[in-house]
C-alpha cells in the first residue's frame, strides 16, 4: 500500500492501523476472505460478521422510517462474477431459486410494513440493483412488480430504475423482459457496458460485446423506455489510457 503524498495526522494513523494488520486479523474482522480476490466491504459491520437474530436487535424498538422513503431492492443473480466485482452475488440460479427469493422478498416486505403498521410504505424512488436484476426472466420481472404494487405506494414514485446487462435485453426473450419493465412502469435502466472495446471486456469476464451494448440502448429506446444511463469503468484489467479515452 502506497502511503499519501501528504500525511495529515488522522490519516497517517488510519494508513498505520492498516498495515499492522496481518491476513489473520483481516480475516476475524470480516474484512477479507482469502479464497476470494476481493474484499466485500459494502456495510459495517461486514454482513459476514453479523450474528443471527441481528435484524431483530437492530430494529427492536421500532425502525425510525421518514416517509416517502427511497428504496434500493438488490437481485443477486450473475451468469458469471466479472474480475472487478465486490458485490453479494449468486452464481448458477434457477427458475425455481429465482422464484423463492422473490416470494423471501415479498416476506420482508410485508415485514417491514407490520413493523410500520402501513398497509402500504410510501416511496419517492426505486433503484433496483445486483446482481444482474435483468437476468430475471419475463415472468419474475411481472410478480417482482406485483410484489412492489402490493406492498408499496407508488403513487409518489418519481424514478423506477432497473439495472441490467446489455445481453438480457436482446432476442425474443430480451424483448419481453424490456415489456414486462415498461408495463411494470419502470421508465429507467442502468446498464453495465464498463467498456466499448471487446478484448478489454474478454479480459474482465464480461459476456457481452460493444456491438450487442449499442443494440441494447437502441432496444430499449424502441420499447419506450426513454432514460438510459450506462456505467463506464475506468483502470480495468488490461486497460491503457489509449483505449479507455
Amino acid at each position: 500500500m502506497d502511503r499519501p503524498m501528504k500525511d495529515s495526522g488522522v490519516i497517517k494513523r488510519a494508513y498505520d492501523s492498516v498495515l499492522a494488520l496481518d491476513d489473520a486479523d483481516l480475516c476475524a474482522a470480516g474484512v477479507h476472505d482469502p479464497s476470494q480476490l476481493y474484499a466485500p466491504i459494502i456495510t459495517y459491520p461486514a454482513m459476514s460478521m453479523m450474528k443471527p437474530g441481528s435484524l431483530d436487535t437492530l430494529l427492536a424498538h421500532g425502525p425510525k422510517v421518514s416517509e416517502p422513503v427511497a428504496l434500493y431492492v438488490h437481485i443477486p443473480f450473475c451468469i458469471t462474477r466479472c474480475l472487478f466485482c465486490h458485490w453479494v452475488v449468486k452464481l448458477g440460479s434457477d427458475e425455481d431459486e429465482m422464484g423463492r427469493y422473490l416470494e423471501c422478498l415479498n416476506l420482508e416486505l410485508a415485514r417491514y410494513r407490520e413493523m410500520l403498521g402501513k398497509d402500504q410504505i410510501s416511496v419517492s424512488s426505486i433503484l433496483v440493483g445486483g446482481g444482474t436484476p435483468s437476468l430475471l426472466g419475463p415472468g419474475h420481472i411481472e410478480r417482482f412488480i406485483e410484489i412492489l404494487q402490493t406492498n408499496l405506494d407508488l403513487s409518489g414514485c418519481k424514478q423506477f430504475s432497473f439495472e441490467g446487462e446489455p445481453s438480457t435485453f436482446l432476442g425474443d426473450l430480451g424483448a419481453e423482459r424490456l415489456r414486462a419493465l415498461k408495463a411494470g412502469g419502470v421508465d429507467r435502466i442502468s446498464m453495465g457496458v464498463q467498456s466499448f472495446e471487446d478484448e478489454l471486456l474478454k479480459k474482465n469476464a464480461r459476456h457481452h460485446t460493444a456491438k450487442q451494448a449499442r443494440e441494447s440502448i437502441e432496444r430499449i429506446h424502441e420499447f419506450g423506455i426513454e432514460s438510459v444511463s450506462i456505467d463506464m469503468i475506468y483502470g480495468l484489467t488490461g486497460q491503457t489510457l489509449e483505449n479507455w479515452v
